[in-house]
């Protein structure tokens, strides 16, 4: 069953967009349908059932989210317990999706090393951010066991020992720290044995004995006769290779997946929040385009390409299933005096006026067995162009500094560069001129400037004067 119609763009072939407020709006058809209650649900990623939900709205337009391919589907629910989509989603790749204005600061954090604070649950593998174990693998007493092997085990999947450590446990990687490469890579245990020991005939009753007195102290070993019997047998995963484990060999077990310790966290988001240094901070209270994008998947635990049998045949190889259960969105914080900032909210791209703005990702799963991973999270403020006037100034003769103040503000406050790609302010000058005028213009800076008048090379005061700095 899906909804009559599909959701489609104009023409049936690509998106509609336009830019509004420097912002790159998608638009598409509404779907004519007999059922109320259609909503047009969005995503971000190459496959619908891979990629990532942005959110559901009634109506167009959507803005867009950082830069890759959308994809929209029509959905309602004509009945409880029963949510039906249209049959094909429509997609549409954007690039450029903010129009270039003056780039006051961004940052790419996978690209930059994932250098800001990370909530116990989070960590970094291979490069992506990710969800961890809940368990605090710190309590685990000793991390690693180890084991000497009792007899050698020339093939098969059983290892004897004399003793084991009473903290190794099923699911623990096994390797083999004497003998190399005998014991395969991934190697778990499956099974363990512990075997009563014997110490020969017991004699007497199963009543209680009363020994007496212990008058003097052992002096020597005692001895309870022979042992029948090795003390434990380990199952491992795969079977010993080459010639085998040797008797004597030292057997290491170790927690195999450190970062799923104690079980993928569900159903809290937990927070990777960018370093200080990456904090964007204008100077001054701004109206500020800010955009930023990310990109989750949702990758089964333990998922591993070598220990699949039969790559060619898997359905789902880059378990694209296990998006469906995990989540992550963008926080901003905003600051109105660079330094006391306001509470956490979601991000949607938009203007948001003030002088600092701060950023966090939130990753979330509702499958302790589906771990959501971050790919992509980057970041970027952007400034409109500023113009300041300074009128009808009286300038002395030894010249007259001006420190820069934005239009109808009280307090001082620099640029953050030049028009274009100059790195300083651009200066204009008008006044009422007289025969040999001139003007110099020194100590420029984002911050201010001085400015001098002379007349045949001696200076001179001038009065309605009018100054124009322009920049960002």
């Amino acid at each position: 069953m899906s909804v009559t119609g599909k959701v489609k763009f104009f023409n049936d072939t690509k998106g509609y967009t336009n830019y509004e407020a420097g912002f790159q709006k998608i638009y598409w058809d509404e779907v004519a349908d007999f059922r109320n209650g259609i909503l047009y649900e969005i995503r971000q990623g190459d496959i619908w059932d891979a990629a990532q939900f942005i959110r559901s709205q009634a109506h167009p337009p959507f803005i867009a989210q950082g830069n890759g391919t959308f994809l929209i589907k029509a959905r309602c629910q004509p009945v409880a317990g029963l949510i039906v989509y249209s049959e094909n989603a429509s997609a549409i790749e954007i690039s450029g999706n903010q129009l270039s204005l003056n780039l006051l600061a961004g940052f790419d954090e996978k690209a930059t090393g994932w250098t800001g604070t990370f909530q116990n649950g989070i960590g970094i593998d291979a490069g992506n951010l990710r969800l961890g174990g809940a368990g605090n693998i710190l309590g685990v007493n000793p991390l690693l066991q180890s084991a000497v092997t009792y007899a050698a085990t020339t093939s098969g999947n059983v290892l004897s020992f004399g003793y084991l450590p009473p903290d190794v446990a099923l699911g623990m990687a096994v390797a083999d720290t004497t003998t190399a490469a005998v014991v395969p890579v991934l190697a778990t245990v499956t099974a363990i044995n512990i075997n009563a020991i014997d110490y020969g005939s017991v004699v007497g009753t199963a009543a209680d004995v009363d020994y007496g007195a212990v008058t003097t102290s052992a002096s020597t070993d005692m001895d309870y006769g022979p042992v029948t019997g090795v003390s434990a047998t380990v199952t491992i995963s795969a079977p010993v290779a080459g010639g085998g484990v040797l008797s004597g060999d030292t057997i290491v077990f170790s927690i195999p997946d450190v970062l799923d310790f104690g079980g993928v966290i569900t159903d809290t988001p937990v927070y990777y929040t960018i370093p200080p240094a990456h904090i964007v901070n204008a100077g001054s209270v701004v109206q500020a385009s800010v955009n930023a994008s990310t990109q989750i998947v949702g990758v089964p635990v333990g998922q591993n390409v070598l220990a699949d049998a039969d790559v060619l045949t898997d359905p789902d190889i880059l378990g694209s299933a296990s998006t469906q259960y995990v989540d992550g969105w963008i926080e901003i914080a905003l600051s109105q005096d660079g330094a006391t900032f306001g509470a956490w909210q979601k991000f949607v791209p938009g203007v948001f006026p003030a002088m600092a703005w701060n950023f966090r990702l939130a990753l979330q799963s509702s499958d302790a067995n589906s771990i959501a991973e971050a790919l992509a999270f980057s970041f970027a403020v952007q400034l409109p162009s500023r113009i300041d006037h300074y009128q009808n100034l009286s300038v002395g003769s030894a010249g007259t500094s001006i420190t820069f103040q934005r239009d109808r503000t009280a307090a001082p406050a620099a640029f953050n560069g030049g028009p274009g790609t100059a790195d300083l302010p651009y200066v204009s000058v008008s006044w009422p001129p007289q025969a040999g005028d001139s003007y110099v213009i020194s100590a420029l800076s984002l911050n201010s400037l001085t400015i001098q008048f002379a007349n045949g090379g001696v200076p001179v005061s001038r009065s309605n004067v009018n100054i124009t700095v322009e920049g960002y």
